[in-house]
């Protein structure tokens, strides 16, 4: 099985794509991105309805984001004996 990448730059793509095919986009990089990597979109390009398991990198830098653990794949890995 190939490696999810850690990192997916987007930049200046978005943005010629119409709101709800620009969600769609950033939705499916999220699915393939691994847990913890990091999205960059252009600043201005950020979807108004972002995936719930992006959240912004920093602050004072627009456009990038990461990947946290969803909820089901948290409580799965908790439930692993010998977690916690």
């Amino acid at each position: 099985m190939d490696a999810a990448p850690e990192v997916i730059s987007c930049r200046n793509v978005l943005v010629y794509l119409g709101p709800d095919v620009a969600t769609k986009v950033v939705a499916a990089l999220a699915e393939c991105l691994a847990v913890g990597g990091l999205l960059i979109l252009g600043a201005v390009e950020v979807p108004a309805r972002m995936p719930a398991v992006l959240e912004p990198f920093e602050p004072t830098v627009p456009g990038a984001f990461h990947k946290r653990p969803s909820a089901h794949r948290a409580r799965r890995l908790a439930a692993r004996p010998g977690a916690g």
